[in-house]
């Protein structure tokens, strides 16, 4: 989820790739995968080359 208002990009975690095309997919895959596929950590970012802020 974008929030234009914050400027950042909220993500939940628990899959293991982000759709195609999709602005963060490319910095989602840098991830490690217990990160990205863990449902109880939420990420953060406002750019999407990085970095990630985790959440948990």
């Amino acid at each position: 989820m974008y929030s234009r208002s914050e400027s950042m990009w909220l993500v939940r975690g628990g899959k293991a790739a982000q759709p195609d095309g999709h602005t963060l997919a490319r910095l989602w895959a840098s991830l490690p995968p217990d990160i990205r596929l863990s449902p109880h950590l939420y990420l953060a970012t406002n750019s999407a080359q990085g970095p990630w802020w985790i959440l948990g």
